[in-house]
């Protein structure tokens, strides 16, 4: 858990950190989908399609993120300086055959278990004030 702020607000920063936290999660799934679509366009096509633009992938994936996924989930991958490369492979899966109504909302809940856990830890060490690597 990262250090309270100085004006008191720890559950603000758990809450925040619980959110990146997710967003870590998001990115892990999103890799692992990206490298089997690789790897089935090398197998079936001989080679790897390119990815869309990202001006346009960044519009297109918007509007889908924004949909299927808890807003503050959204708003913090949206702002990570890797939106638009995740952007560019979200549209490309897209592309791929992959039905981004059903992907989203289930690697959302991943994202959502885990922002939620990572809060409830953090609520639970702020109560107890100890950490175990067990709990």
């Amino acid at each position: 858990m990262g250090t309270p702020t100085p004006e008191g607000e720890p559950f603000a920063a758990a809450a925040g950190e619980a959110v990146q936290t997710s967003v870590m999660a998001w990115r892990l799934v999103m890799a692992v989908a990206d490298a089997v679509r690789r790897q089935q366009q090398r197998r079936q096509k001989g080679g790897e399609e390119d990815l869309p633009p990202a001006d346009q992938a960044v519009r297109e994936a918007a509007t889908e993120v924004n949909k299927l996924v808890p807003s503050d989930i959204s708003t913090a991958l949206m702002a990570g300086a890797d939106w638009p490369q995740m952007a560019r492979q979200l549209v490309a899966l897209r592309r791929a055959g992959v039905d981004l109504g059903e992907f989203l909302p289930r690697v959302g809940d991943i994202a959502v278990t885990v922002r939620d856990a990572v809060a409830e830890n953090a609520a639970r060490v702020d109560r107890e004030g100890t950490v175990s690597a067990y709990t």
